[in-house]
């Protein structure tokens, strides 16, 4: 497996989980080179429980989409707002069990 497709297991809370910690698997690429940092913002978790999809399943360029919105958003002085991104941005449903995909 290349290195930018091995996942990590990322801690979220410190009470769930058979070992008392939960976790979620999520491709190192989008830590290293998208540089995404957790916790996530208010409006990655805002946008993750709108299109109802664990941070795992969005393919990581739609990662890539978002920390781009987030940065713009932010270099205007403006508070990212998942209606203005969704006017821009659609999300591909899934078939057979693959990442969702945002696309332009």
């Amino acid at each position: 497996m290349s290195s930018s497709l091995r996942c990590w297991r990322t801690r979220v809370r410190s009470n769930w989980a058979n070992d008392g910690e939960p976790f979620f698997f999520f491709y190192q690429t989008v830590f290293k080179r998208i540089r995404q940092r957790l916790p996530f913002t208010r409006f990655e978790r805002e946008l993750l429980t709108e299109l109802n999809v664990a941070p795992a399943q969005l393919h990581p360029n739609s990662w890539a989409f978002i920390r781009a919105f987030s940065i713009l958003c932010g270099y205007f002085g403006h508070t990212p707002s998942i209606d203005i991104f969704l006017h821009f941005v659609e999300a591909k449903s899934p078939r057979n069990n693959q990442w969702v995909s945002l696309s332009g």
